[in-house]
């Protein structure tokens, strides 16, 4: 079996009406641009704050590879990917 990601492209108003529409707690998966106006949404919300309990960016292509990633990992002390 093979794993694969699928992404789909929804507008951040949609994803910010749906969120303030319907109470819970929600895990939104951005690009990292995006990530940076929604927090600075969530500065302003105070129920974009409380129901927003994980924002995770992806990263982004521009010219970055998964060395980028792998560094980062490294760097920030999550994973060791030297070691393997």
């Amino acid at each position: 079996m093979v794993s694969r990601s699928a992404y789909s492209v929804v507008q951040v108003s949609e994803i910010t009406a749906h969120i303030l529409a319907h109470k819970g707690r929600y895990a939104v998966i951005v690009l990292p641009c995006i990530a940076k106006a929604f927090r600075n949404a969530q500065l302003v919300s105070k129920e974009l704050r409380e129901r927003v309990v994980v924002l995770a960016g992806l990263v982004c292509g521009q010219t970055k590879s998964i060395n980028f990633s792998q560094y980062l990992s490294s760097v920030a002390g999550v994973w060791n990917f030297a070691a393997y």
